[in-house]
């Protein structure tokens, strides 16, 4: 018994069968490598979205509007807000969104539904967050009896093409 467990042999050499690799196996293998690249992407592009998300809201519940907005002196069009100590806050809150607008809409989706979707509700949410800080601008603006621009009341107002006069004047004498 001894003599067999320590003989000098060489144990039998064992050839190793190569797998029959045919056209199905191939396909199978081609398929599940596809499948899995194609979840492998949806899970990256949605742990990214969910990253953004969470900046923005920890962006949002940091965010404190200021008490008064300062604009530039009124040039006739669109109210702009001043660059001033006092509009800091919301000008950077205002630029970080737009930032992160382009970083969401970089996240690509591969074609999947489910990044597709995720992606267009948060870029609804930022949309929504935007919109509240033209709403507030607009209110500080109008609250500053800002709303229309001084016109003497006995000159008349050249009108452009395309424009109509309102006031009680024009409106009576047509």
């Amino acid at each position: 018994p001894y003599t067999t467990l320590f003989r000098s042999e060489k144990p039998p050499a064992f050839e190793i069968a190569t797998p029959l690799v045919d056209d199905s196996t191939e396909e199978a293998a081609t398929t599940l490598q596809r499948h899995f690249r194609a979840h492998l992407a949806r899970r990256t592009a949605l742990a990214n979205l969910a990253t953004l998300a969470s900046l923005l809201n920890a962006q949002q519940s940091a965010f404190v509007p200021p008490t008064s907005l300062v604009f530039q002196p009124y040039n006739g069009s669109t109210p702009k807000l001043a660059y001033s100590p006092t509009n800091a806050t919301f000008l950077a809150h205002e630029d970080f969104l737009v930032g992160l607008l382009t970083k969401v809409d970089a996240v690509q989706s591969g074609g999947d539904k489910v990044v597709k979707t995720a992606r267009k509700d948060l870029v609804h949410q930022i949309e929504r967050e935007l919109k509240r800080l033209d709403e507030l601008k607009d209110g500080e603006w109008e609250k500053l009896g800002a709303g229309e621009p001084e016109k003497s009341a006995d000159k008349d107002v050249e009108m452009t093409e395309g424009e109509f006069d309102f006031t009680e004047k024009s409106v009576l004498s047509c």
